[in-house]
This record gives structure tokens, sequence and C-alpha cells, in this order.
């Protein structure tokens, strides 16, 4: 019996948080990798600094329904940017580009990818790193006799692209070449 109720207060709560929760508002968030194409790196090298990064977030704002979306704030690191109600009340979705300068990214420690002297043993030439940033979100909603704010975060994910000589391709990996021109 003493188990029931606990069980029933535990549920009673989470209902009430979700019910308090959609009151308040919503806002969904997709951010795509920023790319970065990189050298081969020398192997006693185990730092790299990043150059400014580029991300597209699609925001979807959605406010209570007797609410109206006011404004939207968008913050990495220490670039911020805001968007009034003319940008994103009655919007679906909202599309905000974001240049994240080199100076405000850290360096990052890579291993064992895109070194110099790797004589093409490790073809891997592409490695994602996940949650190098982190957006922070912020919708702002008004109505006629409330105001609510709804906070987010995003982590934001880096590709590093590395850009292998050609002369470490040969014909043993399966690589097409291609025929031979005829002489004029």
């Amino acid at each position: 019996m003493h188990g029931q109720i606990i069980l029933l207060v535990a549920a009673l709560a989470l209902v009430t948080s979700a019910a308090r929760s959609e009151s308040a508002g919503l806002v969904s968030i997709e951010a795509n990798a920023a790319i970065v194409a990189l050298d081969p790196i020398s192997n006693d090298r185990r730092l790299i600094s990043l150059p400014s990064l580029q991300y597209v977030l699609t925001i979807k704002p959605q406010c209570a329904s007797n609410m109206r979306a006011e404004a939207i704030s968008v913050s990495v690191a220490d670039t911020r940017k805001t968007y009034g109600g003319q940008d994103v009340d009655q919007q679906a979705s909202v599309e905000i580009s974001l240049t994240i300068p080199q100076q405000q990214i850290a360096p990052i420690a890579i291993r064992e990818f895109c070194r110099a002297d790797d004589n093409g043993q490790n073809r891997d030439n592409v490695l994602r790193l996940k949650d190098v940033l982190t957006a922070q979100l912020s919708l702002r909603c008004a109505g006629d006799s409330a105001r609510s704010i709804v906070y987010a975060s995003q982590p934001l994910d880096v590709e590093l692209q590395c850009q292998t000589n050609a002369r470490e391709f040969d014909s043993s990996d399966n690589q097409v070449a291609s025929p031979a021109s005829a002489p004029r």
C-alpha cells in the first residue's frame, strides 16, 4: 500500500512537470557540423587550432497557445545574436547563421589522425569531434497577461577532413586508373 502511494505521487509530479513545461513553450534546434579542411600535421603536435567556424542553426520556436514569440537569443562562446519579434513571430522555423571567430575557440587535442608521416597507412580522412562548442538559446514569449522564457542548449560538432596528397594513393588501393590519352 505504501509503495502504491509513492508511485502515485511520483506519477502526479511527472504529469504536473510536463504540463508546466508545455505551458511555457518549447524550442528545438538542429545544427550541422562545421567542416574544417586540415593539412597533415607533424607527429609531435597534439593540439591544433581551429579556424573560424561557420554554423547554421535551424530553430523551431513554439510558444504556449496564448502567447507569441517575442525574441530569440543565441550565444556561442563570446558570439551573441538576438532576433526580434518580426523575425521570429509566426515563423515555423528560423535559420540563423553564426560565425565563431578563431580567437574564441580553444585548441583541441587529436591523436593519430592526419599525420604527415602516416605513409598512407591510415586512410581515415574524416574525423567527427562531438560537442566542441555549445549553443545557448533563449526563446522569449509574450501574451496579454504573461511572459515566459524558454532555455535550450545544443552541442555543436566539428568535422575534420584530412587533405591528403594525391601521391599517397597508388593503384593497389582499388583506384581505377584513367585510360591513357592518345598521342596527337
